[in-house]
């Protein structure tokens, strides 16, 4: 993220032509006619000074010391001189030209002092959180501490060189190094060399000696067990709550650092409308730096050196604090706050101390791979075939071959029969017709009127004839099945029987005919299943998970979505202490300012470009970074950007997002 962007968008209303445009209008037409071709030496440097101060937060600290030194140089003059160096009556247009280099310096510097604390701010923030995250796990805390582990031996390593330089090598003794350093509540000077932070008093609870033993035989043993497990725990577990406690510290005393830092940003924050109210005065045509302009270089310089606006005594100043801020106060901010980073260790060991142990394991880890996916090559290669077998079996067989079913079954419109064939129902129907006429005419000697009714009745499924001479030939069976017509009437019941099967049968083919189309989707179903989580999966893999997806992927908008937890919990909770009524405090201000350029960063980056989302949402960025807004009022504009961009940017989905979105 870079903090200039955010300040340049910050700045933006001030960085208009308006005054300069005002300033030139004040200038009569015949003045300016009569002055436009006395071009002095001194309106070149201005012009070519106004042109290389065009973007005031990108200017360089050269053109502004350049800018700052002129303008003294030049206003000196006059004063000492009474009269503007160009001959006859006041040069109206270099008057013009002084007041809009003094604007854009004032612009600059501001801009300088919002970035140099902004960024402050931010680094701060990002180490607190990164020593956050170690402190918040264990697992954390102990490869910090293996990884610290040969920095912290270095220490020691210097320690007994100190020592050994110190005192003779013969009288020279370890145990005079496990002494405490001033009292037996403090650590010894070969512990505080591991762990620097604990010569603090507030550890000293860490470091209480052992109760003396008591007369008698339990007490002794008791004492014994509390000396074993002291002993125990102040070598196994005590390194690590040594570390975690470290952890805590270094970021305790960052955000106490970030708090001190965004004090000064809000107060900056709030000036940004003084400055613009400065350039819209109209005065004198006389002065060539306006009184607010000058007023608002000592209330600068005063903010910057850490007091509030309203307590801070006006008082017009000039240039010179200007000159001041350009070449003390802004350099000697930036020297105290890495000089105390650096003596007090409190940003991130750097990578080499981060990534040893993985240099150091890997590399094995590495080889011992290799060498036994060599030995086990051959099984690797059966394995590979096996797998690529089973995914082109089931490819062929469970989704291409299925849904070239399903394109037969379409095209066939279901004519072939599944279980029965209709001819053969057809054929089975005729056979009994046939069977049951032929017994009529021999025994029932049926004309061909009834025979016809009778053909009629057995295509409807009756056969009352045939039953009554079944009904008629049981009362003597033994006679009929050798006299009768017992075995024949009971053929033919056979046959009917059959025949009911086949029709049956043929009902339930139909039926399956008329659903073969969902039963083929059905088989095809498990198929397709499978594969549209697989590919869902891989696709949120490649799409999501290494933050390159929709949007900037799960982790950007994750981390949007902890910003604006953040921003509305300020709103919400934070310092109360404001200056006029619902007014934001300076610190809330300035760690909205924080968190608001993190949302500029994001939207600017991963929102699609000359979109209404992005416009939309950078809209409502600008309203949480203006000033002029009390607490009421930002707090409107964030449930506003909950409400607007929660669904689309897909914060109600995030993991755990709803119990918190409460």
């Amino acid at each position: 993220m870079n903090p200039s962007v955010f300040i340049q968008h910050y700045t933006a209303p001030l960085n208009q032509d308006i005054h300069i445009l005002g300033a030139l209008n004040n200038v009569p037409s015949r003045d300016f006619v009569a002055t436009a071709f006395q071009d002095t030496a001194w309106k070149q440097k201005l012009r070519r000074l106004l042109a290389s101060l065009e973007n005031p937060v990108a200017v360089s600290r050269k053109v502004l010391k350049d800018a700052i030194e002129f303008s003294i140089q030049l206003q000196e003059t006059i004063q000492i001189s009474g009269l503007p160096p160009s001959a006859g009556d006041k040069d109206r247009e270099q008057q013009a030209l002084q007041r809009a280099v003094a604007n854009k310096v004032a612009v600059a510097l501001y801009a300088n002092a919002m970035d140099v604390f902004l960024s402050e701010s931010i680094e701060l923030e990002d180490e607190a959180e990164w020593w956050e995250d170690v402190e918040r796990s264990w697992v954390n805390v102990f490869w910090y501490l293996l990884q610290t582990f040969p920095v912290r031996c270095i220490n020691v390593w210097k320690v007994v060189l100190n020592a050994v330089q110190r005192e003779h090598r013969s009288a020279f003794t370890f145990a005079a190094l496990s002494q405490p350093l001033r009292s037996p509540f403090q650590p010894s000077i070969l512990l505080a060399s591991l762990f620097p932070h604990t010569t603090s008093q507030a550890l000293s609870s860490l470091f209480l000696p052992l109760t003396p033993p008591s007369v008698g035989c339990l007490h002794t043993l008791r004492s014994a067990v509390m000396r074993c497990l002291h002993s125990l725990w102040r070598f196994t577990i005590m390194p690590l709550e040594l570390t975690r406690t470290e952890c805590h510290l270094k970021k305790r005393e960052l955000r106490n650092m970030r708090d001190e830092r965004a004090t000064i940003l809000g107060n900056l924050g709030t000036l940004r409308q003084s400055l613009a109210d400065s350039f819209q005065s109209l005065h004198d045509e006389d002065e060539y730096l306006v009184p607010e302009l000058s007023i608002f270089a000592g209330v600068l310089k005063g903010v910057i050196q850490g007091k509030a606006p309203d307590k801070f005594e006006s008082r017009a100043s000039g240039l010179s604090d200007f000159r001041d801020i350009q070449n003390d106060i802004l350099p000697s901010c930036i020297t105290a706050y890495a000089t105390t980073l650096e003596e007090r260790q409190l940003r991130r060991p750097s990578q080499f101390v981060l990534l040893w142990p993985k240099f150091l394991l890997v590399p094995p880890l590495v080889a011992y791979t290799i060498s036994s996916l060599y030995a086990s090559r051959a099984s690797l290669a059966q394995m590979a075939l096996d797998a690529h077998e089973t995914v082109k079996s089931f490819i062929l067989r469970w989704l291409v071959e299925p849904c070239m079913d399903i394109i037969h079954t379409v095209r066939a419109r279901g004519e072939d029969g599944v279980i029965v064939q209709k001819e053969g129902v057809t054929a089975d129907l005729e056979s009994l017709e046939r069977m049951t006429v032929s017994l009529a005419k021999e025994h029932l000697h049926y004309g061909s009127d009834e025979l016809a009714e009778l053909s009629k009745q057995v295509k409807l499924g009756d056969i009352t004839p045939v039953l009554k001479l079944y009904e008629n030939d049981i009362r003597s069976p033994l006679k009929s099945v050798i006299t009768g017509n017992l075995l024949r009437t009971l053929f033919i019941q056979v046959q009917k029987a059959k025949v009911d099967i086949d029709q049956a049968l043929f009902g339930i083919d139909k039926l399956l005919k008329s659903q073969e189309l969902t039963f083929a989707f059905v088989g095809v179903a498990p198929a397709f299943g499978i594969v549209y989580l697989l590919g869902g999966y891989l696709s949120r893999v490649w799409t999501g998970g290494r933050g390159q997806g929709r949007y900037g992927g799960k982790h950007k908008r994750t981390s949007v979505w902890f910003v604006m937890r953040r921003i509305e919990r300020l709103l919400t909770s934070g310092p109360q202490h404001a200056t006029y009524g619902q007014r934001i405090s300076p610190l809330t201000a300035g760690l909205l300012l924080v968190s608001v350029a993190y949302l500029r960063a994001y939207g600017e980056k991963y929102l699609p470009s000359r979109s209404r989302l992005r416009e939309g949402f950078l809209e409502d960025v600008e309203d949480l970074s203006n000033p002029n807004l009390d607490r009421h009022e930002k707090r409107m504009v964030i449930e506003r950007m909950w409400r607007s961009w929660g669904y689309t940017l897909g914060w109600g989905r995030l993991e755990g997002s709803e119990k918190l979105m409460m």
